[in-house]
Protein backbone atom coordinates (compact mmCIF):
# COMPACT_ATOMS: atom_id res chain seq x y z
CA UNK A 1 0.00 0.00 0.00
CA UNK A 2 0.92 3.43 -0.65
CA UNK A 3 1.98 6.09 2.26
CA UNK A 4 -1.16 8.11 1.36
CA UNK A 5 -3.59 5.05 1.44
CA UNK A 6 -1.85 3.35 4.95
CA UNK A 7 -2.91 6.93 6.50
CA UNK A 8 -6.00 6.96 4.88
CA UNK A 9 -7.14 3.66 6.58
CA UNK A 10 -5.11 4.44 9.93
CA UNK A 11 -7.74 7.63 9.79
CA UNK A 12 -10.63 5.55 8.66
CA UNK A 13 -10.53 2.60 10.85
CA UNK A 14 -11.26 3.80 14.53
CA UNK A 15 -13.48 6.46 13.16
CA UNK A 16 -15.86 4.37 10.84
CA UNK A 17 -15.42 1.12 12.92
CA UNK A 18 -19.57 0.91 13.86
CA UNK A 19 -20.27 1.61 10.05
CA UNK A 20 -22.30 -0.63 7.97
CA UNK A 21 -19.88 -2.54 5.08
CA UNK A 22 -21.81 -1.00 2.29
CA UNK A 23 -20.59 2.49 3.60
CA UNK A 24 -16.86 0.94 4.61
CA UNK A 25 -16.43 -0.56 1.11
CA UNK A 26 -17.50 2.89 -0.25
CA UNK A 27 -14.86 4.71 1.58
CA UNK A 28 -12.10 2.01 0.41
CA UNK A 29 -12.82 2.48 -3.34
CA UNK A 30 -12.42 6.17 -2.99
CA UNK A 31 -9.49 5.58 -1.14
CA UNK A 32 -7.59 3.63 -3.80
CA UNK A 33 -8.89 5.54 -7.13
CA UNK A 34 -6.84 8.51 -4.78
CA UNK A 35 -3.62 6.38 -5.07
CA UNK A 36 -3.13 7.47 -8.22
CA UNK A 37 -2.93 11.17 -7.08
CA UNK A 38 0.25 12.47 -5.69
CA UNK A 39 1.45 12.11 -1.55
CA UNK A 40 0.86 16.04 -1.52
CA UNK A 41 -2.87 15.69 -1.73
CA UNK A 42 -3.36 14.05 1.79
CA UNK A 43 -5.33 16.92 2.91
CA UNK A 44 -7.72 16.60 -0.45
CA UNK A 45 -7.79 12.89 0.02
CA UNK A 46 -8.97 13.18 3.59
CA UNK A 47 -11.85 15.53 2.85
CA UNK A 48 -12.69 13.42 -0.37
CA UNK A 49 -13.10 10.38 2.02
CA UNK A 50 -15.00 12.45 4.16
CA UNK A 51 -17.60 13.80 1.66
CA UNK A 52 -17.91 10.06 0.05
CA UNK A 53 -18.95 8.54 3.13
CA UNK A 54 -21.59 11.12 3.69
CA UNK A 55 -22.96 10.11 0.44
CA UNK A 56 -22.76 6.44 0.54
CA UNK A 57 -24.63 6.89 4.02
CA UNK A 58 -27.55 9.04 2.38
CA UNK A 59 -27.43 6.26 -0.19
CA UNK A 60 -27.96 3.34 2.09
CA UNK A 61 -30.58 5.14 3.99
CA UNK A 62 -32.37 6.00 0.41
CA UNK A 63 -32.63 2.36 -0.43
Amino acid sequence: MSKVSIEAQNLITPLHAQIWCKIKICIYLVQFSCEKNTIREQNGLNHHLYEVQIKCLIEDMNN
